[in-house]
């Protein structure tokens, strides 16, 4: 327990040393929250409504407190060579859980990234793009740190009187 009480410290003084970026959340009234992570979607341009519908039936079915599609959301640069293609792909990730109005994050994965050649985005004008949904917990990030998008996730006891847990 003392370990967890470490741990926990750790990411409560990050979030108050480096400052808090508004992503809380609180369990629910029995204790639990729910993490739904899907990968590897590799949406296009072009609507897979195949894709839609299978995660649309996962969040009906496990209710998720919070979403988080873990790396490779868009395809690699041979579907996305345009920031208009991008911008696309970025639509299809975000479509079922903005429809469902569920929170919801994105992990870059090692295809997120392709496009830049092609299309000169970097990961922080693409991070811009997830932000800009209703429902996104993206952030930009803190300056400073190395890489884009390093956030984290507060999560609170019911009662919001003491954080239970971060997600890194």
């Amino acid at each position: 327990k003392f370990v967890w009480i470490c741990i926990l410290f750790y990411f409560c003084a990050g979030t108050l040393l480096f400052g808090g970026d508004g992503n809380s959340f609180s369990c629910r009234a029995d204790g639990t929250f729910k993490v739904l992570m899907i990968s590897d979607t590799h949406f296009t341009a072009e609507a897979d409504n195949a894709a839609h519908a299978l995660i649309g039936k996962l969040i009906e079915m496990e209710k998720p407190d919070l979403l988080i599609v873990d790396g490779d959301c868009i395809s690699g640069i041979k579907d996305n060579q345009t920031a208009q293609q991008v911008r696309a792909s970025i639509a299809n990730v975000a479509y079922v859980p903005e429809s469902k109005k569920i929170p919801w994050a994105i992990v870059f994965g090692n295809h997120d990234q392709e496009h830049a050649v092609k299309t000169g985005l970097t990961k922080k004008d693409v991070l811009a793009m997830y932000a800009a949904y209703p429902s996104n917990r993206n952030g930009i990030g803190k300056e400073g740190i190395t890489g884009a998008g390093n956030t984290h996730f507060l999560i609170w006891n019911s009662a919001r009187t003491q954080p239970v847990s971060c997600l890194w």
